[in-house]
């Protein structure tokens, strides 16, 4: 009988946010239910059974701006640049003359689907 496989997340504390990113919604909101030691139900997701422990809880606390600023000041210049190029797309978009040509698009599909059948 194989060892069962067991998967540590972390050994330093994690955000909720972080937890989702790494577990995905499932198993995240399970994991939201435990106590410290607890373990939980077997749970079904993504075709596997999974049980999880939760070793320690700790509360969020609150940092000083000055100890975070770099990171306050990082993600805002990412979002900044981000609202920038979805604004030049839109503007672009709302510029620009599409014409979308079904006809063309089933020839292209067609001409696909018998190169695909003649190599086969």
């Amino acid at each position: 009988m194989a060892a069962p496989d067991f998967i540590s997340i972390t050994q330093t504390a994690i955000s909720i946010k972080e937890l989702h990113h790494t577990l995905g919604q499932t198993l995240t909101s399970q994991a939201r239910l435990l106590s410290e030691l607890q373990y939980s139900e077997p749970i079904v997701s993504g075709g596997y059974y999974h049980l999880i422990k939760l070793v320690h809880r700790q509360n969020a606390r609150l940092i000083a701006f000055e100890q975070n600023r770099e990171q306050v000041l990082k993600t805002y210049q990412q979002q900044k640049r981000l609202k920038q190029i979805d604004d030049y797309i839109e503007e672009l978009k709302s510029d620009a003359d599409i014409v979308i040509q079904t006809d063309y698009l089933t020839t292209l599909a067609t001409r696909n689907t018998l190169e695909q059948s003649v190599s086969q």
